[in-house]
């Protein structure tokens, strides 16, 4: 069976509270040391459904079903927990995360340009308890800005399309998966984008020395050639055209007889478009873990798929030591290598904060020592940090 048959990127955007807007209006965070929390999510509970029965009004279809409502399963990351009042009292919130950057939700992407339409009309109006500012369109989401008034402050809601599943009207497995921020994390100081960061790591541990056929030179001089190179074979992508999920990034190249091509002891391979990506969560992993389990046993580890801390430890019991230090490199790399983007626009010190809790909590799961060269990689990537409006590596 081809690569391809095998197969059904991250779009990892800058962490939230950063959106300005013309006329002076920025994202605030939401201190919850100076807001009280059982009284700021009524009010964002209020506002979202405000949103919700407006939109339905306007095109006679729900944004978010009143059942999805009830469920908060349309909320992602940790907004999810942020606002689980009845199962996270507050002092245990407040004390692992005291402060909210913004606030993430969940739309079907066929709704895309109805909201798109909507959030024009509703420009600079009163909607529930607070006033729309204004958004910005992304590929993935649209990032929107409400003022509310009691309190004073300036709120970031992101509107991030994703596929829904029919009949419950509510985000797919995958989407869930992919925006997903666990609560186990959050509590070990772990943000959710480096369990997507994990799983990437994870993905280096396809590297292979092969030779890739492409096409070079131009004109009447443009021919095939097979190139040596060295890359992952798989890739991974919380987002893409297709939603993102588990690719093949190649596939071997065949002769005239159909069999593959190897020369000198080397498959010859040629590149794969970016789709045919795999969502299914334990058919992932299946294939990521390079089928060393059984199906029965994947099953069995599934849930510990969805967080950073259930990840590592299964690496640390399931992998050798080589692989555990290929898969922490790797992190390291994608947190602090030469392509490695910030997360907070103009805050490397909290950058850096986030980023070295997790990396530490890999090392010491993962029973391996820090990179010879982490200090000088740190300084290096500190020196010229930046943050980009999206990341669609893989």
């Amino acid at each position: 069976m081809l690569l391809r048959e095998l197969f059904y990127r991250p779009a990892l955007v800058a962490e939230g509270g950063n959106l300005e807007l013309p006329g002076g209006h920025q994202a605030q965070h939401i201190d919850l040391k100076v807001h009280d929390r059982n009284f700021i999510v009524p009010l964002l509970n209020n506002l979202l459904h405000s949103i919700n029965g407006q939109f339905a009004a306007t095109y006679k279809v729900d944004l978010w079903d009143k059942t999805l409502l009830q469920s908060q399963k349309f909320l992602s990351g940790s907004s999810l927990h942020f606002f689980n009042t009845s199962g996270i009292d507050d002092q245990t919130f407040v004390a692992k995360k005291p402060r909210v950057g913004d606030i993430d939700t969940m739309v079907n992407k066929d709704l895309r340009d109805k909201l798109a339409e909507f959030l024009v009309s509703v420009q600079n109006k009163k909607i529930g308890p607070a006033t729309f500012l204004g958004y910005k369109p992304g590929n993935e989401q649209f990032t929107s800005l409400w003022e509310f008034h009691n309190p004073p402050i300036k709120i970031q809601i992101d509107f991030e399309f994703v596929e829904f599943a029919l009949p419950k009207q509510e985000p797919t497995d995958w989407a869930r998966f992919s925006h997903s921020s666990s609560w186990e994390d959050l509590q070990s100081g772990v943000k959710g984008v480096f369990h997507k960061y994990l799983i990437q790591s994870l993905v280096s541990l396809s590297k292979k020395e092969f030779l890739l056929r492409k096409l070079v030179g131009r004109g009447k001089a443009r021919a095939e050639q097979d190139v040596p190179t060295t890359d992952n074979m798989l890739a991974f992508a919380v987002s893409s055209k297709e939603g993102g999920g588990l690719r093949a990034k190649y596939e071997p190249a065949l002769d005239d007889n159909g069999k593959p091509i190897v020369i000198d002891g080397l498959d010859v391979m040629r590149a794969l478009p970016a789709s045919g990506y795999e969502q299914n969560i334990e058919n992932m992993f299946s294939i990521l873990f390079g089928h060393r389990f059984s199906p029965e046993k994947i099953a069995k580890m599934s849930p510990n798929f969805w967080s950073f801390t259930g990840l590592s430890s299964i690496l640390a019991s399931e992998l050798s030591e080589e692989e555990r230090a290929t898969v922490a490199r790797s992190f390291t790399m994608r947190l602090f290598g030469s392509h490695a983007q910030g997360l907070y626009k103009g805050d490397p010190k909290r950058d850096a904060e986030e980023k070295t809790v997790a990396l530490d909590k890999l090392y010491q799961v993962l029973n391996v020592p820090p990179l010879e060269d982490l200090d000088q990689l740190k300084q290096d990537y500190f020196a010229a940090y930046k943050v980009a409006d999206t990341d669609t590596s893989e």
